[in-house]
């Protein structure tokens, strides 16, 4: 539900601006004009030290102790973030000299220093080599001098006046001895135990510095805003506006009177946009994410939270058109509903159920279980939708000896149909389909052009209050619906449920269709003078609009092919390799379904829905709260 919300002004002395601002920061009730200050915005600038320092200290599993105050978080997370960067130093350090520990470990201690008096008495060259173990000392130089052999390696050395250059053999630097390479490598691990000790001591304290950025946080936003103040008197005296919501006004009241503070309600100036707050519970809150994938509404639009969410829901379980399919997301729902904490995530879990529920109710109404052919008998089949609106089209047909029964009985040597059931199942010829395929596949047609005129509908009875126009619409897309079934030569609905006989309804129809679009005329060219004449190619964005939702079908029906493809390829291979083939396919198709219901069930609510009932373009109501509550 959209709340509508009041500007309210401030004015009061200059040594009350702090406990004024920090008591309806604690309430968080109002949105203070001027600069809009939110946690994200802090994050994002002042603290992204702190940040870092936090997601440094969470790799550290350690209990975390009583929470103690931390008077600079940013000085402690500069401190994290210098012993990290050291920690991760000495962690190369200590790498590289492990690496060059295992070139020379297999030659044992040599003496640097005797080595270097001897390379300057001689005017040689002392070296370290490696060599594989397959190539021989003799093989490679006659100057080499074999020491020992180790993982599959042969380690020589060389004191020789001319450098050696040999495929297949590597020189081993020799900058450090043996011992000296111990020694710091020592000395390196030492220093990294000792820093993962400090870091652990810290991480112990991340809810501590959570908390503490959190106050800071607090304290900055309310700086923030008070700049946003206008100061009089010489400064002595401070005033503020707010948005308020409508049904918080006496709260506002009361707290700027216990604060000292003078207040009173101002009409916003004439290009003013007041912010949009938006107050749901349960589902209408799940709506209300919906709405907010694609804008916020604006402050005079009436919510369509609860609209979104319904009409979703049936346009994915249309979509999906599968019980079974609908039972995987409900049991989904269900396994994640105990392992969500965060609000954000419960009401996740919320729309995962409802569409489960919704698919589940749809596929039984319309026969789909994981598209398994039902026996005729199955209570599923015998008592759902489709099974109702097929016998009846057949009855009708029947009752009125049409194209089709004269199709059936050219096909079976000019005998009538002995029953209801042998005119739906017993195919009109050899190699055509049986009526019943046919008539569900008009049912599911039909269907979705009704629910697409319907949702249309309430989208501009919704607005009609504003727009009087809207009226004549209404009745221009309910005179159409009745008129197309007899322009195109179909049996509606209309006819075989509701009884209207083909010619009453096109006559109806068209007199609905013209009386809606005079009336239309006639309130625009009140409305807009003779330039309202033009609008009247609402009269074809309408046409179009209704039309779009044959995407319900054809989604739907490709889902209900595909599936049947499955079910018949995994019948003609092993029960093994066929039932990976269901599991991979069905969860294929599954994962397809799920982007066509969620893709085109949202466009069919955010284009051609909120083309009559929604201005959008709002700006979120965002007030000054304290972060901790968020």
């Amino acid at each position: 539900m959209r709340i509508d919300v009041k500007k309210l002004i401030f004015i009061g002395a200059a040594s009350q601006q702090e406990p004024f601002f920090a008591a309806f920061q604690k309430a968080g009730l109002a949105q203070f004009t001027g600069t809009k200050v939110t946690l994200d915005d802090l994050l994002a600038t002042d603290f992204q030290e702190v940040v870092l320092a936090i997601k440094i200290l969470q790799h550290f599993d350690v209990e975390q102790s009583t929470y103690i105050h931390i008077d600079d978080p940013i000085l402690f997370s500069r401190q994290v973030i210098t012993e990290k960067q050291k920690l991760e130093e000495r962690i190369t350090k200590r790498k590289a000299i492990q690496e060059q520990l295992s070139l020379v470990a297999p030659f044992g201690p040599i003496p640097l220093d005797i080595i270097r008096d001897i390379e300057s008495k001689t005017s040689c060259r002392f070296r370290l080599w490696t060599a594989s173990a397959k190539r021989k000392a003799a093989e490679l130089s006659p100057n080499l001098i074999p020491l020992t052999s180790a993982q599959l390696k042969e380690y020589f050395v060389s004191l020789t006046p001319e450098p050696i250059n040999i495929s297949g053999l590597e020189e081993v630097p020799l900058t450090e001895e043996l011992v000296t390479l111990s020694s710091q490598l020592h000395t390196i691990e030492a220093g990294i135990s000792e820093l993962e000790h400090q870091l652990k001591r810290k991480a112990a304290l991340v809810t501590s510095l959570r908390a503490s950025l959190l106050e800071i946080a607090d304290v900055t936003k309310r700086q923030r805003v008070a700049t946003t103040t206008k100061k009089a008197l010489s400064n002595h005296v401070f005033a503020a506006t707010a948005w308020v919501p409508e049904t918080r006004l006496q709260e506002a009241f009361s707290l700027s009177k216990a604060c000292g503070i003078f207040c009173e309600e101002l009409h916003p100036n004439k290009n003013e946009m007041p912010p949009t707050y938006l107050e749901n519970k349960g589902f209408a809150k799940v709506g209300e994410d919906l709405v907010q994938i694609y804008d916020t509404p604006s402050a005079k639009d009436d919510d369509p939270s609860l609209w979104v969410l319904c009409f979703f829901s049936l346009f994915f379980a249309f979509i999906v058109a599968d019980a079974g399919y609908g039972l995987i997301f409900f049991l989904t729902g269900l396994l994640f509903r105990k392992k969500t904490t965060s609000e954000a995530g419960k009401r996740f879990v919320k729309l995962i159920l409802l569409l489960g529920v919704s698919c589940m109710v749809w596929g039984v109404l319309t026969n789909s279980v994981f598209s398994i052919e039902l026996a005729k008998n199955n209570p599923i089949r015998k008592y759902s939708l489709v099974t109702y609106l097929v016998e009846k089209q057949a009855a009708y047909h029947l009752a009125h000896h049409d194209e089709y029964v004269a199709t059936w009985q050219t096909g079976h040597a000019g005998q009538s149909p002995s029953s209801l059931d042998e005119f739906l199942h017993e195919a009109p010829s050899p190699n055509a389909q049986p009526f019943y395929s046919i008539f569900v596949d008009n049912i599911f047609l039909e269907l979705a052009l009704f629910i697409g005129a319907i949702h249309i509908i309430v989208g501009l009875a919704r607005y009609l209050p504003r727009n009087i126009t809207y009226l004549g619409w209404i009745l221009f897309i309910i005179g159409g619906y009745l008129f197309a079934a007899a322009y195109l030569h179909a049996t509606s609905i209309v006819q075989y449920v509701f009884g209207i006989p083909s010619d009453v309804a096109s006559s109806i129809g068209l007199q609905l269709m013209g009386c809606g679009a005079g009336f239309a005329l006639i309130a625009l060219v009140i409305r807009h003078g003779l330039a309202g004449i033009f609008e009247l190619t609402v009269a074809v964005q309408l046409f179009a609009d209704v039309l779009s939702y044959l995407r319900l079908y054809a989604l739907s029906a490709t889902s209900i092919i595909l599936a049947g493809i499955i079910n018949q390829m995994a019948e003609e291979v092993p029960f093994i390799a066929g039932l990976i083939l269901v599991i991979l396919a069905h969860g294929m198709n599954i994962l397809l379904a799920i982007m066509g219901g969620v893709i085109h069930g949202l466009r069919l609510n955010f284009l051609e829905w909120y083309r009559y009932s929604f201005e959008g373009e709002g700006k979120p109501f965002s007030p000054l709260t304290l972060s901790s509550h968020k």
